[in-house]
């Protein structure tokens, strides 16, 4: 055989193994399914985890299931700046960060038909941020609200008292004072909760329009210190505020309350040394079935005429503290979409709200029970829901623990 055959021998050969590689690795791609790169933008790791467990089971029209690469990003950075990795959907709760990031991207290009909110509630559906009247480019999933549990035994000794307003809450907080070692508590130490609980409170005396405004007012704020803006006269917290203070100033909340840690307050609820407790259904949904034994929350306790956090106003004029965890597609690929529709179907709506315990967005669709059945209920109930401070007016974590060092002085400080 010639030098030259020979050659073309080898070359043939070789192009062949190519193209059986090439064939072998595209077959296996296809049986594998289609890559989707899923981002998840300061949820927590178990809170991932459920969400990853529900992706899994689904699978496309032929039946196939996807393969899926998983990447989380902690809040230390703005959810803007992840941009540049490759995510088809993200994963996030709804605030600042969500308009910055549908901003940047190529909103048009990703967006989804505003039918994919058929089935939410009202105040679910309130809270999608559309960037033109029939596109949604941040779809709700799951909800986490603010809420206040009761120490059933201390309810008992104090009479079973009637509540119809925050009014009769504050004076029974108030009755606590020298007869409960702690009669208020939250964990403290956590900036998100410490804010939640101030938004929260804020509500009950300034409403839906003032507390919101907050979120304006530091957005137009640009100094890291923020000393000088809790000093302004126009401040939108200040209600907020003084009643944290009063309520630290006369020992209804113990004044190391913003040390305490959520592994804390679990133990005061296991040992019954707590008579109320301010935290969120998510948190509530980590606490040990110790801890929950004789607690129960505000609206079980009045047989649903209040809500979780109760205002001075009638329920059909106030509105629930609630985080919201939606999707943002990054991607204008038919699957993301595909994907982006079912996480928000009824099936996988049910499947969420019991692995992760939290209020699903869907007006028709199982509970794990009575507390995300409520969560859902009160959340629709009123005006559409606020969000907490942290992640209305913040992007960066170094942000809130910078404003909340300042608030914590504040409240301390303030007679």
């Amino acid at each position: 055989m010639s030098k030259m055959n020979k050659s073309l021998k080898i070359a043939f050969i070789s192009i062949i193994c190519v193209i059986l590689v090439l064939l072998t690795a595209s077959i296996t791609k296809a049986a594998l399914g289609t890559k989707v790169n899923i981002g998840f933008y300061g949820i927590s790791s178990s809170l991932q985890e459920k969400f990853a467990g529900e992706l899994e089971k689904i699978t496309d029209k032929n039946g196939k299931p996807f393969r899926y690469k998983y990447v989380s990003f902690d809040t230390s950075v703005p959810a803007v700046n992840i941009l540049s990795n490759k995510v088809d959907l993200l994963i996030m709760y709804k605030g600042k960060n969500t308009y910055e990031v549908i901003n940047e991207s190529k909103k048009e290009k990703f967006a989804l038909d505003s039918s994919i909110l058929e089935g939410t509630t009202t105040n679910a559906a309130s809270n999608a941020v559309f960037l033109n009247s029939n596109k949604v480019n941040a779809v709700p999933l799951l909800m986490d609200n603010v809420e206040i549990l009761l120490n059933t035994k201390d309810l008992k000794k104090q009479n079973e008292p009637i509540f119809t307003s925050f009014g009769d809450l504050e004076k029974y907080m108030y009755s606590l004072v020298g007869k409960s070692q702690f009669p208020v508590v939250f964990a403290g130490a956590d900036n998100n909760m410490l804010l939640n609980v101030l938004t929260a409170f804020n509500e009950v005396y300034c409403g839906k329009a003032e507390t919101e405004e907050i979120s304006s007012v530091i957005a137009d704020y640009k100094d890291s210190d923020y000393a000088p803006l809790f000093n302004r006269v126009d401040f939108p917290f200040k209600d907020g505020i003084r009643f944290l203070s009063k309520l630290t100033n006369d020992n209804v909340l113990p004044r190391n309350v913003y040390h305490m840690t959520s592994a804390d307050v679990e133990f005061f609820m296991e040992d019954e040394i707590a008579s109320i407790v301010i935290t969120t259904l998510g948190e509530h949904r980590e606490l040990s079935s110790k801890a929950l034994t004789h607690y129960v929350s505000v609206p079980q306790y009045t047989n649903q005429r209040l809500s979780f956090f109760p205002s001075r106003r009638s329920n059909d004029e106030r509105c629930c503290i609630a985080n919201t965890i939606c999707e943002v597609p990054l991607s204008g690929k038919k699957h993301v979409k595909y994907i982006a529709k079912k996480l928000i179907s009824v099936e996988t709506q049910e499947s969420l709200s019991y692995s992760t315990g939290l209020a699903p967005v869907l007006a028709r669709c199982h509970t794990p029970d009575l507390q995300a059945d409520d969560a859902r209920f009160w959340i629709a109930s009123g005006n559409a829901p606020i969000v907490p401070v942290y992640n209305s007016a913040f992007t960066t974590s170094s942000q809130v623990f910078n404003f909340t060092q300042e608030l914590k002085k504040m409240i301390i400080n303030n007679k």
